[in-house]
C-alpha cells in the first residue's frame, strides 16, 4: 500500500515545549542555511526509489541544541507523524546506556573493571575451550571477552537463566570457535551477548531488575522519557508516541517490523510475576531495547558534554567518562595482523561501552554508538573536546543498509547523508 508524501516537522532548538530549550543555543551561523538542510533531510526521507519512514535528527555544538528536526510517520497506517515525543526502539544506542549504569556500580566500588565477573554473576562463566581464563567487565565493554551471537540470536528462551545459556551443556554456540581468539587474545568480535551478561550484573548487584535500575539512575535523573520495557517504563498514554519501525515490500508499502506497535504497550516476553532480577536480563533488551526520543538522547549527549553531569545532576565522575573514552581495542592495519572484525571498516576503535570515531561524514569524531535492528538506523556521535554533537533514528529503511553503503565511508547512504548535512552544524561557530 502506498502513502503520501511524509510530512516534515523541522524544530528550532529552542522552541518551547522540547527539552532542547533548557540549553541556550549558540548563535546560528549565518554561513549554514538550516531551511536548506532540513529541505534535503525532507528529500532524503521522501526519495522515490529509497525512502524512509521516518527520520528524527538533533544537532548539538559548544553543548547546547542548535538544531531538532523531524520527518515522515511514527505511524504509516495512522498517519500519525513523528516528532519530537516520537520514541523509538533506538537499536544498540541502548547499549550505551548500560554501559553508564555498569560504570555507576565501578565507581561505587560494588564492581572493579578487571575482575572474574564471576564473581559478581554467581556463577563461573568461562570459554568452554579456555576454562582457566576469566573473562572480565572490561572484556565485555570492549567486545574482546571472545562470546558472540549464534546466528544473531541471544539467550532469551522463555525463563531461561543466563548460567544455562552460557555456561550449560550447550553453551559452546556462545563462544568464538577458533582457539586463538579466546578471553586472553584481545581479539574484538562484537556481540549483544556481552550486554546481555552485564545487564544480568546490574540486576545481582543493585537487586533490581534493569530496567529499573536504568531509569532510576540514568534516565529519571536526567528527566528521559522512555525505558527498556514499555509494559511498565512508559508514562500513561505514552504508548501513543512509540514509533513502528519498518521495511519496505515488493510493492512499495511498509511492512510494520519488530515488537513495537504506535499505541499499544508491548508486552514482555516472559511473565514479570516469575522473574528474578540476576536470573537473565535478556527478558529486557540491555543490548537494544530501550525506547527512548531523539531529544531525549540529547539530554544524554548534553551531560557526556558537559562531564557527566545536567542541570545540577551527575550520573557520571568526569574520571569515569574519560576512562569510558579511552580505546581499549584499536584495529592493526598491518598484514597478518588481524586483530578483530572491522563490520567493513566501520569499527576501528572500542571504548568502555562506546565506539571511537574519527573522520567520519560531515567530519565529525569523537565517541558513542550506532544501532541497526528491524529496520531502524540510529546513530549518536558526540566530540567531547569540542562539544558537538549528532543524534538520528531512521524509523523504516526502504533497503537493506549493508546493500547500500555510503559513497565515501562505512555508513549506509542514508546515514551517510544525515551526517555530512548536520557535521558542520556541530562545529561551526559566528
Amino acid at each position: 500500500m502506498k502513502h503520501p508524501p511524509a510530512p516534515s516537522l523541522p524544530q528550532a532548538a529552542a522552541a518551547a515545549g522540547t527539552p532542547a530549550a533548557a540549553s541556550a543555543a549558540p548563535a546560528a551561523d549565518p554561513a549554514l542555511d538550516l531551511a536548506a538542510i532540513d529541505e534535503a533531510l525532507r528529500t532524503l526521507v521522501e526519495d522515490p526509489h529509497r525512502p524512509l519512514a521516518s527520520l528524527s535528527v538533533l544537532a548539538m555544538r559548544q553543548g547546547a541544541v542548535v538544531h531538532e528536526a523531524h520527518f515522515g510517520w511514527r505511524s504509516v497506517e495512522q498517519q500519525l507523524p513523528a516528532d519530537g515525543r516520537t520514541l523509538y526502539r533506538i537499536a544498540s544506542v541502548s547499549k550505551l546506556v548500560t554501559a553508564i549504569a555498569v560504570m555507576q556500580l565501578v565507581e561505587a566500588g560494588r564492581l572493579a573493571l578487571d575482575a572474574d565477573v564471576s564473581q559478581a554473576l554467581g556463577f563461573a562463566l568461562r570459554h568452554p575451550a579456555h576454562p582457566h581464563a576469566p573473562l572480565t567487565v572490561r572484556m565485555l565493554m570492549s567486545h574482546t571477552s571472545s562470546l558472540r551471537d549464534p546466528d544473531d540470536l541471544l539467550p532469551v528462551a522463555p525463563g531461561q537463566s543466563l548460567e544455562d545459556a552460557l555456561a550449560g551443556a550447550q553453551a559452546r554456540a556462545w563462544w568464538a570457535p577458533e582457539p586463538d581468539r579466546g578471553p586472553a587474545s584481545g581479539w574484538f568480535q562484537y556481540a549483544n551477548t556481552n550486554q546481555v551478561v552485564l545487564g544480568t550484573v546490574v540486576e545481582q548487584l543493585t537487586g533490581r531488575c534493569f530496567d529499573e535500575q536504568v531509569r532510576a539512575s540514568v534516565l529519571g535523573p536526567l528527566g528521559i522519557a522512555g525505558g527498556f520495557l514499555p509494559a511498565r517504563d512508559l508514562a500513561p498514554g505514552q504508548e501513543a508516541d512509540l514509533a513502528t519501525l519498518y521495511r519496505r515490500d515488493a510493492q512499495g508499502g511498509w511492512m510494520p517490523q519488530g515488537p513495537d506497535r504506535t499505541g499499544v504497550r508491548t508486552a514482555p516476553m516472559w511473565p514479570l510475576a516469575d522473574y528474578a532480577p540476576g536470573r537473565n536480563a535478556a527478558l529486557f533488551g540491555p543490548q537494544g531495547s530501550m525506547r527512548v526520543s531523539v531529544p531525549g538522547l540529547g539530554r544524554l549527549m548534553r551531560a557526556l558534554l558537559a562531564g557527566g553531569a545536567l542541570d545540577g545532576v551527575r550520573i557520571l565522575r568526569e574520571e569515569t567518562l574519560r576512562a569510558m573514552l579511552e580505546p581499549q581495542w584499536r584495529h592493526d592495519d598491518r598484514p597478518g595482523r588481524a586483530n578483530g572484525d572491522t563490520l567493513h571498516g566501520l569499527f576501528r576503535q572500542w571504548g568502555l561501552g562506546m565506539q571511537r570515531f574519527a573522520g567520519e561524514p560531515g567530519g565529525l569524531s569523537g565517541a558513542g554508538h550506532l544501532g541497526m535492528a528491524w529496520g531502524l538506523l540510529s546513530g549518536f556521535v558526540f566530540d567531547p573536546e569540542g562539544g558537538g554533537g549528532v543524534v538520528y533514528a531512521m524509523g523504516g529503511t526502504s533497503a537493506e543498509p549493508d546493500q547500500h553503503p555510503g559513497r565515501h565511508s562505512a555508513f549506509s547512504l542514508w546515514e551517510e547523508r544525515v551526517l555530512e548535512l548536520l557535521g558542520p552544524l556541530t562545529r561551526c561557530s559566528r
